[in-house]
């Protein structure tokens, strides 16, 4: 592709691991990843005889976008209108229960699906209403598409397929990133991979599997009515897709497809006609339950959103970030309103992860990077001033690690939350005993300005938000990583974690029953045929199921936690190929790096990720640190070297702007300050303003010249 006159190489690997422990993600054993490599070569545009011919339409490039977007919330596996799925090439040509061909090669006018997707009047058959029909630029790509012969052009599938005839085979336990439990406390829903499990929650007996066409499912939650089920999820890098499940039936009624990434966060309003969710690309949405339809968009973050909740009424939705902000929204007029919490630097100290609501109250509990489960109003009831954090109500006892969520009972008698580091996991309940209410004198201190409140006054202000709140449950996981709780109205607990394992604790904290979150696959010690991927992901080559794809998801690995994510060792008699992206190394600053990936080729075919495992040269112009990522010391122009056994890949290297480098403000000197919080506006008028910017410049100074590994 070209862009403003230089060309860029895009490199597409479609990777697939699942591995049973790293506590740095609620997905290792998910890492559903299309990594994508962009390298400048620098060189001019190609003349107009290298291009390719511009009438020629790709179904992968072209026509396959619009099918996804538009046709296969309708037309896939799992929810099959008029018999047709589209989300298989041969089922795409061949059509439907009308039994007209949908496509005929070289023949638009003869091809059923061009007269279904044709609007007239502006009214088309496909899609259905309430959605708008193809613009007619669409239509007429699919017409040429299929004029020029309707070729699939898309690469070969690198991963299994799944649907309702052919769910996922789990050989071990999964990583669960969320958990969901039934209004009437019956069922509990599991995220799983490319499919939602409903589980009996007394007996942890599988009740109903289903299967989508997403990898990913990040959160899952029942409708207040609990006759349906969402699903939050989507493929990493392409697409997210908010699935609609009948709890009943099991069957799908409704996918929809929303921006260029999975989706997560999600919550249904009180009366269930509307489900919100949070993408990555920093917005927040919410759409019609019914139909699909947006109906309120929200661009206030800047940073990917982790959850979202609406208040009691439904009036209002509340939306929390990694860029250590709260924030409400007006559902009707799709307003922001306000940030909730402190917008003060240093008041939260890192990015928010979970958001949960009081049953009746304008109270929400949120909890983040920092490990404090803090208690806070919604709408303010004091004017904001600078510096202030007047709607927090209790800031409860800091847990260990970074807290993956929060709950509050629908009795509203109790809060809980869970947090991991290491691999070590920590629960907490406690008693919701405490209200908002603030008295007339904390409102008058609230009132003021921070710098303006006396000492007694900021000791009474500490003190309401830091009183004791009794705690009924502390429960640890030593081994591992929980990422998703559920708490009941007995003040019984439901924790899952990166072990494929539902944990039930009493109300008093004592672990009752244990149970696996999804079926396994295989006798105990028992070795499957075919070989293990990192991670566990086991490709089989016995070419069987749907598309020849027999493929278990095997979590075999029991290699011990580390900073990196580990990976099976591979038989390097059976390795006959080593490949590494990119295919070459620039470096043009002190703050570029490159990011290695290896892929090793098996004797049967299938593909292993080998990067943590492989060697790379030693050189004084580059320092190469543990997983392949390679950052520039001096300038040179040579070579990198990657080993792994007797097989070797050799890189050209060219490294340039190290010894001269000038610092640019914007590139350079502006993200360091707002990492630091430096010009979010509440610190310009601080009494010791001076001392500020000294300590601001050290700090500064100290991370140019050493610049930490994530930027």
């Amino acid at each position: 592709m070209h862009l403003l006159g230089r060309k860029f190489v895009v490199i597409d690997i479609s990777l697939v691991t699942l591995s049973k422990q790293s506590p740095r993600s609620p997905f290792p054993h998910l890492a559903v990843a299309g990594l994508f490599f962009f390298s400048a070569l620098g060189s001019p545009p190609s003349s107009a005889a290298d291009e390719p011919d511009a009438g020629n339409v790709s179904f992968h490039d072209d026509v396959l976008p619009i099918l996804r977007t538009n046709c296969f919330g309708c037309h896939q596996g799992a929810k099959q209108l008029g018999e047709y799925v589209m989300t298989d090439f041969d089922a795409l040509i061949r059509g439907g229960e009308s039994g007209d061909a949908a496509i005929v090669p070289g023949d638009a006018d003869s091809s059923y699906l061009v007269s279904l997707i044709t609007s007239h009047d502006g009214v088309a058959e496909m899609p259905k209403s309430p959605r708008k029909p193809l613009h007619e630029t669409e239509v007429e790509t699919i017409r040429k598409w299929i004029e020029q012969g309707a070729s699939n052009d898309s690469p070969e599938t690198s991963g299994p397929r799944f649907d309702a005839d052919h769910p996922p085979v789990y050989a071990g336990p999964p990583t669960l990133p969320s958990i969901d439990l039934s209004p009437d406390e019956q069922t509990l829903a599991i995220a799983g991979y490319h499919e939602i499990c409903l589980l009996d929650a007394n007996s942890g007996e599988m009740q109903t599997r289903l299967v989508g066409i997403s990898p990913r499912i990040n959160s899952v939650r029942f409708s207040p009515d609990g006759s349906r089920i969402a699903a939050a999820g989507g493929t990493p890098g392409e697409l997210g897709e908010l699935q609609i499940w009948n709890a009943s039936t099991g069957e799908l009624e409704l996918s929809r497809q929303v921006t260029y990434d999975t989706i997560t966060g999600l919550s249904w309003s009180p009366d269930g006609s509307k489900i919100a969710i949070g993408a990555n690309d920093n917005t927040v949405r919410a759409l019609d339950a019914a139909s699909g339809e947006q109906v309120l968009f929200q661009g206030a973050h800047e940073d990917w959103i982790r959850d979202t909740v609406f208040t009691p009424d439904g009036k209002h939705l509340v939306s929390v970030a990694r860029d250590m902000t709260c924030k409400l929204t007006e559902v009707e007029t799709e307003r922001f309103i306000d940030n909730v919490t402190s917008i003060t630097p240093g008041a939260l100290s890192g990015g928010l992860s979970s958001v949960a609501m009081h049953p009746s109250r304008d109270e929400i509990v949120v909890g983040g990077a920092d490990g404090v489960t803090k208690v806070y109003r919604v709408f303010r009831q004091t004017k904001r001033q600078i510096g202030d954090d007047a709607n927090l109500i209790r800031n409860l006892p800091r847990l260990n690690g970074r807290i993956r969520q929060v709950v509050v009972n629908s009795a509203g008698t109790h809060l809980a939350a869970v947090a991991t580091i290491d691999g070590h996991s920590e629960l907490r309940v406690w008693k919701y005993d405490f209200t908002g209410e603030l008295t007339d004198e904390l409102k008058a201190i609230l009132g003021k300005r921070v710098a303006n409140r006396s000492a007694e006054e900021k000791k009474k202000v500490d003190e309401s938000v830091n009183q004791t709140t009794t705690q009924t449950v502390h429960f640890e996981l030593p081994e591992a990583a929980a990422y998703s709780l559920e708490l009941t109205n007995d003040g019984s607990i439901f924790v899952a974690a990166n072990d494929g394992q539902i944990r039930c604790l009493d109300a008093t904290g004592k672990l009752v029953r244990t149970f696996h979150a999804v079926p396994q696959s295989g006798a105990e010690g028992s070795e499957p045929s075919g070989s293990t991927a990192p991670g566990g992901l086991r490709h089989s080559a016995k070419g069987e199921g749907p598309l020849g794809t027999d493929r278990e998801l095997d979590f075999s690995s029991t290699a011990k936690t580390d900073d990196l994510p580990s990976e099976s060792p591979v038989n390097l008699s059976e390795l006959v190929e080593l490949s590494v992206v990119p295919e070459s190394i620039l470096l043009t600053s002190p703050y570029d790096y490159v990011q290695l990936v290896a892929i090793g080729k098996l004797r049967d075919g299938s593909t292993v990720d080998v990067t943590r495992q492989i060697t790379v040269s030693k050189s004084d112009a580059f320092a190469s640190l543990p997983g392949g990522l390679i950052r520039p010391r001096g300038n040179s122009v040579g070579e990198v070297t990657v080993s792994f056994g007797s097989h070797q890949h050799t890189l050209p290297l060219e490294i340039t702007g190290q010894n001269e480098f000038a610092v640019d403000f914007i590139r350079d000197v502006n993200p360091v300050l707002s990492r630091l919080g430096c010009n979010q506006g509440t610190c310009r008028r601080s009494t010791k303003r001076q001392e500020r910017i000294s300590i601001v410049a050290a700090r500064l100074r100290s991370h140019l010249r050493h610049p930490s590994p994530d930027g």
